[in-house]
């Protein structure tokens, strides 16, 4: 769940993250989309952070893209351009993102746009939707892309802001969207099934979607070791 506004403490801890939120929120009243996130991603489609998200359903909808490997947002960081669906029901979204096309539809979303962050190099995304189908309009899109921008600027600068260090100078793990677990899980199942950490990771994401589960919730019961998958006579 989203950190409730009034937190104040917490956004004190955390200079950058009423910032992130305020701009955010700022962007998806400008576009007039239903929800938006931001994520960071690495160059590895397995490293995925989100950082904030406006919605529960805007969770869902990183933690779908997440999950399957696949939809606008891997694709808007990959190619360093903004990638703006009017309809993820129709044959073409169908076709480039089987699974999480599915996934979206049934989360009642239609509209997809995902604008990447960066300067040379894209290390995340901001990520919206909306629940009617129907393409940004080019002032949408131009407050999407200022938006972008000041995200850009915000999350550099958060980086080198002392209060996300701790006294080792390793960053702080208090944010509610964090996903080490996920990446804790893989190198266990890596562990177990003896391969890499990125079929490992494979191998969580598939389990997670065939029961129609999130990332996150399969990543912990294989810390709390609830879930081994050496159990399912798995010895690739």
């Amino acid at each position: 769940m989203n950190p409730e506004p009034e937190d104040s403490e917490a956004a004190a801890q955390h200079p950058s993250f009423t910032g992130v939120r305020n701009i955010v929120e700022a962007c998806a009243r400008l576009t007039e989309v239903d929800g938006a996130a931001v994520a960071l991603l690495g160059t590895s489609r397995n490293v995925r952070q989100l950082v904030y998200a406006t919605d529960p359903r805007s969770l869902r909808l990183d933690e779908l893209q997440f999950t399957v490997g696949e939809g606008p947002c891997v694709d808007a960081h990959r190619d360093d351009q903004p990638v703006r669906i009017h309809d993820i029901t129709g044959p073409e979204a169908m076709l480039r993102w089987p699974m999480f096309s599915h996934g979206a539809r049934e989360l009642g979303v239609r509209g997809l746009f995902a604008y990447p962050l960066g300067v040379d190099v894209p290390f995340g995304v901001l990520e919206m939707h909306r629940l009617t189908p129907g393409d940004l309009t080019p002032t949408e899109h131009d407050a999407a892309l200022t938006c972008a921008a000041s995200l850009t600027n915000g999350i550099l600068a958060t980086f080198a802001h002392p209060a996300f260090a701790e006294p080792s100078g390793t960053p702080a793990s208090t944010d509610p969207f964090d996903r080490t677990s996920v990446y804790l899980a893989a190198g266990m199942v890596a562990v177990q099934l003896r391969v890499s950490t990125a079929v490992a990771m494979d191998r969580l994401r598939a389990h997670a979607f065939a029961l129609d589960r999130s990332l996150i919730e399969v990543a912990a019961e294989v810390v709390s070791r609830r879930l081994a998958f050496r159990d399912e006579g798995d010895r690739s």
